[in-house]
Order: structure tokens, then C-alpha cells, then sequence
């Protein structure tokens, strides 16, 4: 056998292989998705077009857990939806919100929950919550470009999956609550706590340049926006640096922009350890006080989104 033959079977035979892992890539991929992991939950919900809302909550981990949507929706007569992730800054949350259009259509009514991480994040939160989804030419597209996945992980099949995640994947227990709310724990939580004051809170360019895309596409598909100031314990923001310089900005911008500001951070509630788990995310009781007292506030602005969930009922 000559070496041109033994090359050709050589690869035919890498071929076969090939196309062999990424049957097993996609096979796998495809049971993924169903895992019960609040985050691939989360996804895998927004991009099969079960997320649809008129009005929804984006943000990070405080208003994924902050925000009960069933709570505020019996209050309001709506139907809306939590977008909100954990560590999610202004740049991951743009590609979700890219995402959640495309497969769900455009809300009316966009509440924005800021907090000091909205336009700085220090880590990326979990990537291989993407794993699952990266058969989707359009997820590659439009999530690669915000996080940092080995090039490897990303073109190589299998290799994303390798060590404990699949372990991770193949979690079938309860889903919490429906519409995208995660529900923390009750009990003071002391370790995030602790750690306030390591962390060095400043405006990343990048989240900035993100933020002022999604409110510039909000505004053009006619969304009408609401900046949130997150309740946040008030011995934590007596630790962390540059809130007043946060609050400034977020101020600013809604004058700018003249987008509506509900501000929670001197409310009554930030001096009740009780409703907090760490100082800054609310545990269940806290979520759903302020769940109730934000709707009551919505209502006050008398959005024309909820004329018309009033004109249905």
C-alpha cells in the first residue's frame, strides 16, 4: 500500500471520528438543556420562546432574586418575567436581552435593577452555563463576543465537558418558581458580607458602551424603561466603595435619558438585617415585601402597558 492510500484511510478514518464526538457533543448538549439548574433553566426557557412577556425585570443576581414576578403581577393584573442572572453585568446582559427578543418579541415595559455591579463585574459568573447551547449558530453569534471561553471549549467537541460539569448538567430536581425568579435561603449568610470591602467598584467602559446600546435599542423598538436602585442593606453600603458616586451616575443618566428612577437604597428596609441574606441580595421574606412595594410603585407612573393589562381584565 502506497503512503497516498494509508494517508486517505488515515483521514477517513479522523473523519468518521470526527463526525462521531460531535454526535456525541450534540446528543449530550441536547440532554443538557434539560437540566434543572436555575441558570440552564433560565436559558434554555428564554430560547425555546417561553419567556414572553410584556414586561420584564433585567439585572443580576439581585433582581433574579429580588424580584418575585407572581408577586407583583398579582398586584398589577400583568403577566411579566425575571431576566435577571446571577453576576450578570450591563455586557452579558445585553446579549441575553438580544437573545430573549429574538425568540419572545419586544416588551413594553423594561424594569432595569441597578446595583454597584450593573457596569463592573470582577468575574465571569459560570460560563458553562452556555455549554448546552452552542449548537446554536445564533447563541455563538451573539454570546462569544462578552465572555471568555477557552477557543478550545468552543470549537473542539466534548471538550467543554470534560472533569465534574456534566455531573452539573444532569440535575433534574425542582425548578424553584416559574418566570426566571430565584428564591435565595432566609438564614444571614455572613461570607459575602465579609468580603465587601476587597471589592474595588468602578465603571467598566465596556459595560458602559453595553448599557448605552441596550437603553439606545430599548428606545428605538419603542420599550419604555424603569431605573431601579436595588434595596441593599445599609451596613453594606456603609462598607463598599463609590455608592454615592453609583447613585450620581445612575441619576444623571435618568436625566439624561429621562427614563423614570425608583431609588430603594435609604428605604426603611435597608435597615432590617432580617430581610437580607448577605447584606446584599434579599432572602425570600425581603423579595417578597419588596415585590409588593415595588408594584404599588409601578403603578404610579401609570405606564401605558398597564392601562392595557387593565383593559383586559
Amino acid at each position: 500500500m502506497d503512503s497516498g492510500e494509508s494517508i486517505r484511510r488515515f483521514l477517513c478514518k479522523l473523519f468518521v471520528l470526527a463526525l462521531f464526538l460531535y454526535a456525541l457533543d450534540f446528543a449530550f448538549s441536547c440532554t443538557a438543556r434539560h437540566s434543572t439548574i436555575y441558570e440552564v433553566k433560565s436559558w434554555t426557557d428564554l430560547l425555546s420562546g417561553q419567556a414572553s412577556a410584556e414586561m420584564v425585570y433585567v439585572g443580576n443576581s439581585c433582581v433574579s432574586s429580588g424580584i418575585n414576578p407572581a408577586v407583583v403581577d398579582s398586584c398589577l393584573g400583568t403577566f411579566s418575567y425575571n431576566l435577571g442572572q446571577p453576576a450578570c453585568h450591563a455586557s452579558r446582559q445585553e446579549s441575553r436581552y438580544r437573545l430573549y427578543k429574538h425568540f419572545n418579541g419586544t416588551p413594553s415595559l423594561i424594569i432595569q435593577g441597578i446595583n454597584t455591579l450593573t457596569l463592573y463585574q470582577p468575574y465571569q459568573y459560570w460560563v458553562e452555563q452556555f455549554y448546552p447551547f452552542f449548537w446554536s449558530s445564533l447563541f455563538r453569534k451573539t454570546v462569544f463576543p462578552t465572555e471568555r471561553i477557552a477557543i478550545y471549549d468552543k470549537w473542539l467537541p466534548l471538550s467543554r465537558y470534560m472533569g465534574s460539569v456534566p455531573r452539573r448538567f444532569l440535575y433534574r430536581g425542582p425548578f424553584p418558581l416559574p418566570q426566571g425568579f430565584k428564591p435565595l435561603g432566609k438564614d444571614w449568610i455572613p461570607g459575602l458580607y465579609l468580603k465587601l470591602d476587597d471589592f474595588d467598584y468602578r465603571l467598566l467602559e465596556t459595560a458602559v458602551k453595553s448599557m448605552t446600546r441596550f437603553l439606545d435599542t430599548a428606545e428605538a423598538d419603542g420599550s419604555q424603561v424603569l431605573f431601579v436602585l436595588v434595596p441593599m442593606y445599609s451596613g453594606s453600603q456603609d462598607r463598599m466603595s463609590r455608592v454615592d458616586e453609583m447613585k450620581t451616575y445612575w441619576y444623571d443618566l435618568s436625566r439624561e435619558r429621562g427614563i423614570p428612577l425608583l431609588d430603594y437604597l435609604d428605604d426603611p428596609m435597608c435597615q432590617d438585617s432580617t430581610l437580607f441574606l448577605d447584606g446584599i441580595h434579599l432572602n425570600e421574606k425581603g423579595a417578597g415585601l419588596w415585590s409588593k412595594r415595588l408594584a404599588q410603585d409601578i403603578a404610579a407612573f401609570d405606564f401605558p402597558v398597564l392601562r392595557t393589562f387593565h383593559k383586559r381584565n
